[in-house]
């Protein structure tokens, strides 16, 4: 079976600057969760959707949060047991990735912050995967 990246997009982007009462954000890191979600009326179609939070240490301390959604296509429909493969809760992840990083990066310069570099991920480790199939593609990207 073939698989490829057919598009992606950002679906939520939230910048602002921190005040006093922002504890959620935790200084220096970057919290980044991803969750994999399946189309019932499109069975060939799988998403990728990553969650983001991390804090911009400038003057003043700015949070950032993204949601990101990357569509994969197959050539066939999965099975039940496709959707569970190396391939689409490891590989997947990891081809997406560095477009997500390539995103933040542009948004912080393009919003005049110092380049915001999301730090690698080794998706054939301990990731913790998240999978949707009761979901549609929950805005994913049409294109």
């Amino acid at each position: 079976m073939n698989f490829r990246l057919a598009g992606s997009k950002a679906t939520r982007v939230h910048l602002r600057a921190l005040g006093e009462g922002d504890e959620q954000w935790k200084s220096g890191k970057a919290d980044i969760k991803f969750a994999i979600m399946f189309d019932d009326a499109e069975a060939s179609v799988f998403f990728i959707r990553f969650s983001i939070d991390l804090l911009i240490e400038n003057t003043p301390k700015t949070g950032l949060s993204v949601d990101y959604v990357s569509r994969f296509e197959c050539s066939k429909p999965l099975t039940e047991a496709e959707k569970t493969s190396h391939f689409v809760t490891r590989n997947a992840p990891a081809i997406a990735f560095p477009f997500l990083r390539s995103y933040i990066a542009h948004v912080g310069l393009m919003a005049g912050y110092t380049p915001i570099v999301l730090p690698p991920i080794n998706f054939a480790g301990d990731v913790v995967v998240a999978v949707d199939e009761a979901s549609s593609n929950a805005g994913g990207p049409k294109d």
